[in-house]
């Protein structure tokens, strides 16, 4: 204001023009009147709500909010059936760690135990050939080789039931997903379950194999027993065999000795002792003998005629 006129006129050049903000500055400082505040406020809101209003009226909004809403839900299952399927893989891992410990303990079990058992087979068949309880302990051995095949199937079975677990939870997965299972499988995973099943069936052939080996050691154990059988009743046979031979022997010294114009009731009586001892003595009842006369305390022979050979009894077990 103190400036005069003339002075401002010379300060500005003559065609320059007030710039916009230079012009505008007391408009823009000062805030809107609140009448106007809130017609903006006002036009605004009816703008939001007629577009609302305009995306609720398209046909396609539904579709849209349906298919966002079938996309979460597919995401979140996905997401599930990953989780449950690294679950898996660690159980299959465990699983396979077990399998592999039992396998090797087998093996080495089979290894220690072939030698020792074929050097026990013999010392036992050298043993057993001459006791009467050979018999009865081969019985038992072979008792506990059917055991021990039988245990042996009943853990392949434990173990093939294991491994079919995990399939069977893998398919009510898949039931429970069946919008995930639509989509096109992995070949990673499908090339891990191949050899997770490879491996199963090389564990079996191994269980398999070892059942086989005891299956023949105890068929070889039967004919040994079948063996010792046949040599126990051929040694029976021959005891009686001498056994008749002796009496017939002293028979004959019996007739030669006798004197019939003196005693003969003496050398009959006699005669007829030697043959009751003789055929009371059987070949399990020989150590059976009284100290003082020899006799056997436990048969006795008086219902039998003198002097008369009689034939072994049919029943030779032992």
């Amino acid at each position: 204001d103190f400036v005069p006129q003339a002075a401002k006129k010379f300060a500005k050049s003559k065609g320059a023009k007030p710039k916009r903000w230079e012009r505008g500055r007391t408009q823009y400082g000062q805030p809107p009147p609140v009448d106007k505040q809130k017609r903006m406020v006002k036009k605004a809101f009816r703008k939001l709500e007629k577009i609302h209003k305009e995306n609720r009226s398209s046909p396609g909004a539904e579709e849209i909010k349906r298919m966002v809403q079938l996309i979460l839900n597919q995401d979140h299952s996905i997401r599930e059936q990953i989780q449950h399927m690294r679950d898996l893989d660690l159980e299959i891992e465990q699983f396979e760690i077990e399998v592999q410990r039992k396998t090797d303990s087998e093996s080495s079990l089979v290894l220690a135990c072939s030698p020792s058992l074929a050097a026990d087979s013999k010392e036992q068949l050298q043993r057993y050939l001459y006791t009467s309880d050979g018999v009865e302990q081969l019985d038992l051995q072979i008792q506990l080789h059917q055991e021990l095949i039988l245990q042996l199937s009943l853990d392949i079975d434990a173990e093939l039931r294991k491994a079919n677990l995990p399939l069977i939870l893998e398919e009510d997965s898949e039931q429970e997903g069946a919008t995930a299972a639509s989509r096109i499988p992995s070949k990673t995973d499908e090339s891990f379950y191949n050899k997770e099943l490879e491996r199963l069936q090389d564990g079996l052939k191994h269980s398999l194999f070892s059942g086989v080996t005891l299956q023949n050691q105890a068929a070889d154990i039967d004919k040994q027993m079948k063996y010792i059988d046949s040599t126990l009743i051929a040694k029976d046979q021959e005891c009686w065999q001498l056994a008749s031979q002796l009496n017939c022997l002293q028979i004959m010294d019996c007739t030669e000795e006798k004197n019939p114009t003196l005693v003969p009731l003496q050398s009959e009586a006699n005669c007829s002792e030697s043959q009751l001892v003789k055929h009371s003595l059987s070949p399990t009842d020989i150590t059976d003998t009284d100290s003082d006369t020899g006799i056997s305390s436990t048969h006795s022979q008086d219902s039998l005629s003198p002097c008369l050979d009689f034939p072994p009894p049919l029943d030779t077990d032992v």
